[in-house]
């Protein structure tokens, strides 16, 4: 017996596929082109598949508006300086700043005796002005002695700048500065060793707290050999010397608080370009003045002479000499230094002369043309020789100078700094 099989409609497939030749009605035709393919896509997200990334706009971050320059939080105004914590509690201006150049006064000599590199004694020199900018020096007010905080100073800076010395040779040689006794026998079992390290270890955690552990300075040495070279000045003993020596009295003022290190080193080419009564030839592209080739603005210039005149002219140490104290500057003092285009300069060989007469070498006047002067006998020193030889000697360095008193002290006893020590220590055997 037969059965008929149930009625089954062709099956119809939905394609989007867009179709180029004719339609045809032919089931076959349609079925095998509207077959769907046999593996379908995979889904857009899967186990191994990462996850989409969120369409967000990016957004720049808002600019730092914290200290952009870290030297800006310790740079101050005119009237900021005259209100310092110290004079807050009472403390005579001037008496501050001679504390504070005993201070610096006393960073050097310790410096000196343990061999430290200027660039050390600068940075540290920086750190103890900076610390009494926002605290007070005055002991019964609950603030540091600035002998002690000295010795802090150093020995902080002695880190900063990889120039490390053991802590024992340090406190030794701080307790001889303070008792002004180079050949001071101190051993770590003496109660000077022992008040000396307790002191510093101490005051080298409030010193980070009070700096913010902002510990990378600049001083004015970089800049100054730089600005030297720009000008052919490295070679000029006597334009090098003084504008040295500007730098090194420079620290134990205030001035590393007023304004860059920069403009602190261009006032110091100035003031030893003026001291000579050398000129400096204007820029041949632009006709621009020298100072303003190295950066430098007249204002800071004469501010920065302004400082040391006040400081020469004060004498917190008390100095015998003090070879520059006097020396003035105005906007018409730094023309005068100026060389401009077409007009012939002066090339310094030697200083000017005590009577006011420049010492001109024989070969200068052979070149210039010049009779030469008639040679003196020189008697007990009077000459030319011996004026020459006092000039060398005023315009050395600070550097050398501390140098050379500290050979000449190692029978006696070490310039200034002693308020910290009650006695004199007798030395042991």
């Amino acid at each position: 017996m037969t059965t008929v099989e149930r009625y089954r409609p062709p099956h119809q497939f939905h394609s989007d596929a867009p179709s180029n030749g004719p339609t045809t009605h032919s089931s076959s035709n349609s079925i095998a082109r509207n077959i769907p393919p046999a593996v379908p896509s995979p889904p857009r997200l899967s186990r191994n598949s990462p996850p989409p990334r969120p369409n967000t706009t990016s957004i720049l971050p808002p600019p730092d508006t914290m200290a952009v320059d870290q030297l800006s939080q310790w740079l101050f105004t005119p009237d900021e300086l005259k209100a310092t914590p110290s004079m807050c509690d009472g403390l005579d201006p001037a008496e501050e700043r001679c504390r504070r150049a005993k201070g610096v006064n006393f960073i050097i000599q310790v410096g000196i005796l343990l061999k430290l590199p200027q660039m050390t004694i600068g940075v540290a020199s920086t750190f103890f002005h900076r610390f009494y900018m926002r605290r007070s020096m005055v002991e019964k007010k609950g603030g540091l002695h600035h002998y002690s905080l000295a010795a802090t100073s150093l020995f902080l800076a002695t880190k900063t700048e990889e120039c490390c010395r053991k802590t024992k040779e340090i406190v030794i040689a701080v307790a001889k500065v303070a008792q002004k006794n180079a050949s001071l026998i101190i051993d770590e079992q003496s109660k000077e060793y022992w008040r000396w390290r307790d002191a510093m270890l101490l005051y080298e955690e409030q010193m980070l707290e009070v700096l913010t552990f902002d510990l990378v300075v600049k001083i004015p040495y970089g800049y100054l050999i730089d600005a030297l070279k720009s000008f052919n000045f490295e070679d000029n003993k006597y334009i090098r010397n003084v504008a040295w020596a500007f730098v090194n009295d420079s620290a134990m003022t205030m001035i590393c608080l007023a304004m860059p290190p920069k403009d602190i080193a261009i006032g110091a080419l100035y003031f030893a370009i003026k001291f000579n009564g050398e000129t400096v030839p204007d820029d041949e592209e632009t006709g621009a003045p020298w100072w303003e080739v190295l950066g430098g603005s007249p204002n800071k210039i004469i501010q920065a002479v302004g400082f040391m005149n006040e400081f020469w002219s004060d004498n917190p140490l008390r100095k015998a000499e003090t070879p520059y104290a006097g020396y003035t500057s105005s906007s018409e003092d730094l023309e005068r230094t100026r060389r401009r285009a077409g007009s012939e300069g002066s090339s310094i060989i030697s200083p000017p002369s005590i009577n006011g007469d420049s010492l001109v070498s024989p070969k200068r006047h052979r070149d210039e043309g010049t009779e030469e002067p008639p040679k003196r006998h020189v008697e007990n020193g009077d000459g030319p020789t011996s004026k020459r030889k006092d000039i060398e000697d005023r315009e050395e360095p600070a550097s050398k100078r501390a140098r050379t008193e500290d050979a000449a002290s190692e029978e006696g006893a070490i310039e200034e700094p002693g308020e910290v020590g009650e006695e004199k220590q007798e030395p042991t055997s």
